[in-house]
């Protein structure tokens, strides 16, 4: 699918609603949870009020053919991400303007429980 652009509703993610064949759906919740709270101690240890002005997510099995461009070409106030049809948010590519990172992220942090 190409780069859809959304604002991600807070909610907790359900996985029940991963697929069958998804097996490694909540170890994805939990390195996404994981990369969030490493961004969030990163930030903090920097001081001074330093925060990204954006974050990427992106599965490590993934390979870019092409750059990604301009992140000024990209709208700040919403979320681009992979959209995939099976599910409400794909796992695989994410470029999150930091205002929003809380939206994208918190949801997966129950699964580092």
């Amino acid at each position: 699918g190409g780069l859809a652009s959304s604002a991600l509703p807070a909610r907790v993610v359900d996985w029940g609603l991963c697929h069958h064949d998804q097996r490694s759906c909540s170890k994805i919740g939990r390195q996404l949870a994981q990369c969030w709270r490493s961004v969030q101690a990163f930030e903090h240890q920097r001081g001074h009020d330093f925060r990204f002005d954006w974050l990427i997510a992106t599965r490590p099995d993934l390979q870019f053919l092409h750059p990604l461009g301009n992140l000024r070409g990209f709208e700040d106030d919403r979320i681009h991400l992979n959209f995939a049809a099976y599910s409400d948010v794909a796992d695989s590519f994410a470029l999150i303007p930091r205002q929003f990172a809380a939206v994208y992220f918190q949801p997966w942090l129950h699964a580092l429980k």
